[in-house]
């Protein structure tokens, strides 16, 4: 995931910009309907470091954290990491945000938070709208965004990664 990088540069030193991202997901439609199950999305967000954030008396919305995929682990312990750095337990989060997954990689993850001992509502978002492509990952993370506003409280987000389940918690400033 992308924000995994851009972090990786932040705690070098290396960045201290704001980034805003815009996903866009287009189906080609020529006199002909588009595939079933698919989805048109259209997604911005704007990351800014913390110290952007202090520097310029910003007030963020909520924190995303850093995203954890399996590309070195266990689908369970990607979920352990991830919660940890999102300073959550299993218990405090809210809502998990899933899309972008097969239905294999999806049953992983549930699995995996079933056993982490998260018992909360789970929202899909490729059954809710379709899929949206690359632009799952953003769609899910605006809509866990949203949700941490109005429910202030902590949000999981599951979508795929390049080697599986990546799963990443969003919560409220605190």
């Amino acid at each position: 995931m992308y924000v995994d990088a851009w972090l990786d540069r932040l705690n070098r030193r290396l960045d201290e910009e704001a980034r805003l991202l815009v996903g866009v997901r287009l189906n080609a439609v020529h006199q002909a309907l588009p595939p079933d199950g698919s989805a048109e999305a259209v997604v911005g967000l704007l990351l800014v470091p913390e110290a952007a954030c202090r520097r310029f008396n910003l007030a963020p919305a909520v924190m995303l954290h850093r995203p954890n995929g399996m590309a070195n682990c266990s689908v369970n312990e990607a979920l352990s990491r991830a919660l940890q750095w999102g300073r959550v337990e299993p218990g405090e989060v809210k809502r998990i945000w899933q899309g972008g997954l097969d239905a294999s990689s999806a049953n992983a993850a549930t699995k995996a938070t079933v056993q982490a001992g998260i018992a909360t509502k789970l929202t899909s978002i490729d059954y809710l709208v379709g899929n949206a492509g690359e632009v799952a990952p953003w769609l899910n993370v605006a809509c866990a965004t949203r949700s941490v506003v109005e429910e202030n409280a902590p949000q999981l987000v599951v979508t795929a990664g390049k080697g599986g389940e990546c799963f990443s918690v969003i919560r409220n400033v605190k």
